[in-house]
């Protein structure tokens, strides 16, 4: 996706001149229209060229001057979300973007200078150029919005365990947390991560995570990507009761388990869970090959059965094969 920043001017000079680009969609900036008093002020129209417009009226405010206007970072900027919703259904159609605003400087670089980060990690191209001075609450934002965005459209099945569980964590970090809702799921597994890793208690390497239990350490938590996991099927079991990868560790085989026996959908069926065949009021983890899945949860050493048995608070992002 191409992305370029554009000037009112230079937009409607395209327009007139019959050379606007086809397959382009276009994200245009415009001032409230208290901003302007009694003068004459619209948005450009482009009615006549472009069908995929996203409009957005938005004052071109440094972090310094929010409180001045009554705003704050947190209220500033609430079209966001939307903005990149139509990013990433522009993205998806293949097509090419237009970030534009009155003068394609500020709030027009900002954005365009996130959307070139967050998928192309181009970002600094924008803010490099001598013509553009990218608006930061715009950039970081969008940065946030197209993040949330990607995070939840990708977290179609997932787990979420009660809050009772997580005992590591602060009240205030799991007061809006909801386990039957993804986008509550996938945001607080983010808040969990971030807290912990500023807390040095998180743990992401599988070879690190040996370490400290041959050292003595018997749990710890840890943020894992889980690859190609196979079924744990238990005597007497119709369902897996778990998955399980293997690993190596000074020689040694290493089994680690992830008991998780239940999985929500964010569609039509999130107030579901799959349940046994035969008996509805068993849940099941599903017969069907996982692919990957993050992991956020417990860990602990079994050291007589050389095993790390993973409990987990938050799954998210599973894929199926």
């Amino acid at each position: 996706m191409q992305v370029t920043v554009c000037s009112r001017d230079a937009a409607e000079a395209l327009i007139s001149s019959g050379r606007f680009p086809q397959n382009t969609a276009v994200i245009s900036f415009c001032d409230p229209p208290d901003r302007h008093g009694g003068e004459a002020y619209a948005p450009v129209d482009y009615s006549a060229v472009c069908g995929d417009v996203c409009y957005c009226e938005l004052e071109d405010l440094d972090r310094d001057y929010l409180p001045e206007r009554g705003c704050t970072y947190e209220s500033f900027f609430p079209d966001a979300a939307r903005l990149a919703a139509f990013v990433y259904a522009v993205h998806g159609a293949g097509m090419d973007l237009i970030c534009q605003c009155d003068y394609g400087q500020s709030r027009s670089a900002g954005c365009a200078a996130a959307v070139l980060e967050h998928f192309a990690q181009r970002g600094i191209s924008i803010f490099a150029g001598f013509d553009y001075y990218p608006n930061q609450v715009v950039y970081h934002k969008m940065m946030d919005a197209l993040a949330a965005y990607k995070r939840h459209t990708e977290n179609g099945i997932f787990f979420g365990a009660d809050a009772a569980r997580m005992t590591l964590l602060p009240e205030e970090l799991l007061r809006n947390y909801d386990p039957a809702d993804a986008d509550s799921v996938a945001d607080t597994r983010l808040a969990a991560v971030q807290y912990l890793e500023a807390q040095g208690m998180l743990h992401r390497s599988l070879y690190g995570i040996m370490g400290c239990f041959l050292s003595g350490t018997r749990s710890l938590t840890a943020a894992l990507r889980v690859e190609f996991p196979r079924g744990l099927y238990l005597p007497g079991k119709w369902d897996p009761a778990a998955v399980f990868t293997r690993t190596r560790y000074a020689g040694e085989k290493i089994t680690v388990t992830y008991w998780f026996d239940r999985i929500r959908f964010r569609d039509s069926r999130a107030s579901l869970m799959r349940r046994h065949p035969r008996r509805s009021s068993a849940y099941r983890l599903d017969t069907m090959p996982i692919r990957s899945f993050d992991f956020l949860g417990k860990l602990t050493w079994d050291s007589a059965r050389k095993m790390i048995d993973a409990v987990p608070w938050m799954i998210t992002n599973l894929k199926y094969m």
